[in-house]
């Protein structure tokens, strides 16, 4: 099995909403296991937008989306596997 990344990218159309999720909810129910939450931009495209503001990713010219980059302080299989199942457990 691939090493499991450090950091894990979570997109679900508003950032917002899914930092209050993993940050408040999640960590209700696994205590101290955030060590960090970030909002930002993510694309596919290797040549995207550097940068881009807040109002021209809404814009959708820019081809990013709004994610939340999550840094578990136990980042094993067991504990990936809860984020991501409690992730689309609000994911639409």
């Amino acid at each position: 099995m691939a090493p499991i990344k450090d950091i894990i990218s979570l997109g679900a159309g508003c950032y917002w909403g899914t930092e209050k999720y993993v940050r408040n909810d999640f960590q209700k129910r696994f205590p101290n296991s955030i060590k960090s939450a970030t909002v930002g931009f993510m694309s596919p495209d290797e040549n995207h937008m550097k940068n881009p503001s807040y109002r021209q990713v809404c814009s959708g010219t820019t081809g990013h989306v709004e994610v939340l980059d999550v840094e578990l302080n136990d980042p094993s299989e067991g504990m990936v596997k809860e984020l991501l199942q409690f992730f689309f457990l609000f994911h639409d």
